[in-house]
Parts: C-alpha cells; structure tokens; sequence
C-alpha cells in the first residue's frame, strides 16, 4: 500500500529534530503532534503541550499514559501569557495562528520562548481560493458551510500567504516557507464530511449551517457522495493549501 509521509512528517523532518530536545508544542488540543514529538526526541528530551482547552489536555494526558510517555507535559495555559524566557531548543503551532487576534503577538511570545539560535515551526492553512475541473454542487456545498464557520469564528482563512510577513514583523531571522495543495480527486479523498461531523456543534452554532441541513447532508455517508460524484464527472480540485514555515530565532 502507497502511504507518502504527512505534510506536518515532512515539515518535521525538514527541521531536522534531535534527540534529547527540549520542546515547545503550542495549541496542543488532544497532543497529537505532542506525542510524536515526544517518540522523536526520545526520553532524554521533553515536550511541553500548552492548550486552553482542559478537557483537551485530560485526553493528551490519558494517550501520553496509554503510550507509556514520561518525557511530555501538558499544561492549561495561554500563548499571550507564555511563562516561558528562552528555555526551548524548538518551538511547534500547528493550525492556532488562523485562530488567534493578533499573530505578531503571538510569534515573538514564541522566539522569546527560544534560545539563542533555535527553531520555531509553523503550520497554517488556505481556504480561501478552491480550484476546480468542474461543477460538483455537493463538494462545493461542504466547502462553503466550512468556510462559513471558520469566518464566522474570527479566523483567517488566508493566513497562510501572510506567514512570510507576520515572522519578519515578529522579528525572527532565516526562515523556510513552503506549500502543499490538499487534493481531492475521484481516487483520492480528504475526510471533509468526518470533519464536518466533528464539528457540527460548531457549525449549528454560528449559523453555518442548522441541523436539518446537516441530516439531510447525512454526514456518516457524505464522504463516500462526494466522491461518487468526482468519479461521475471526473473531476479533481484543490481543497485547501498548506503552509509550513521553519524560522530560526536570531
């Protein structure tokens, strides 16, 4: 079976992480990316995970026991109000950045979380533009109530093209921008209905869409329709674009 590496594997890997560092993940919500740092840096090196959200960090705690992780912590705490002063070899924020009201902020917290010459990893990602083949109503229909319920949570979708200019207002040194389009084509699929169904309360609540709509789009079987209907009329299209960017601290 073909299985290429991830796009955070990848950025990962371009960082080139070392065993026995000290780590940095923020917005960790349930420590998915926490934990394979952690297995990365192996037990002489330690990974703290910083979340908002409790019941997030009770979850990352119980799969850091479950996988037998004593070189990971995982913290209620919030960017603005890092207690850390250059203490971390690396810094990692995957998808927080698009969320958050003031990103420069937020970035030099990081690079002051830093030492002298470490590394800071970003990754966001593009919703704004959708590229096409053709016409497929119910795939664009799941794009838009997404789109709608990120704008409507205050996100910016387009941050990914704003990384380059939010690392130098932020004041951090050499960085590494890259790219990657997320496809959808009659073959190959991207899970947007399961991820629709993790988040309708979300949807329901900021009007992206009500729950009649969502039942009649029945989610548990809304992936497998909307691929039917690429194949119908053999169509592929960019769902979203991925950013990573690598910045070292000066």
């Amino acid at each position: 079976m073909i299985r290429k590496k991830t796009f955070t594997e990848s950025l990962m890997n371009d960082a080139s992480l070392q065993k026995g560092q000290h780590i940095l993940d923020i917005g960790c919500a349930i420590g998915n990316l926490t934990l394979d740092i952690a297995k990365l840096i192996g037990p002489d090196g330690h990974v703290v995970g910083i979340d908002r959200n409790e019941k997030f960090l009770e979850m990352a705690r119980e799969k850091a026991a479950q996988d037998g992780l004593k070189n990971v912590t995982f913290l209620r705490q919030d960017i603005y109000d890092l207690a850390y002063k250059e203490e971390f070899d690396v810094v990692t924020c995957r998808r927080v950045l698009m969320y958050l009201p003031d990103a420069v902020s937020a970035v030099e917290k990081m690079l002051s979380a830093l030492r002298p010459k470490g590394q800071l990893i970003l990754q966001e990602h593009n919703l704004g533009q959708v590229h096409k083949s053709g016409s497929i109503p119910l795939n664009e229909e799941v794009l838009q109530i997404l789109r709608k319920t990120l704008l409507s949570e205050n996100a910016d979708i387009e941050i990914g093209l704003k990384l380059d200019s939010i690392l130098t207002k932020a004041g951090a040194g050499e960085r590494f921008i890259q790219a990657q389009s997320c496809l959808q084509t009659p073959h190959q699929i991207v899970p947007l209905g399961m991820i629709l169904k993790a988040i309708q309360d979300r949807i329901i609540a900021c009007g992206a869409a009500s729950q009649d709509k969502l039942n009649a789009l029945d989610l548990d079987t809304l992936d497998d329709r909307m691929i039917l209907e690429r194949r119908k009329n053999e169509i592929s299209y960019v769902c979203e674009v991925i950013f990573g960017a690598i910045a070292a601290k000066e």
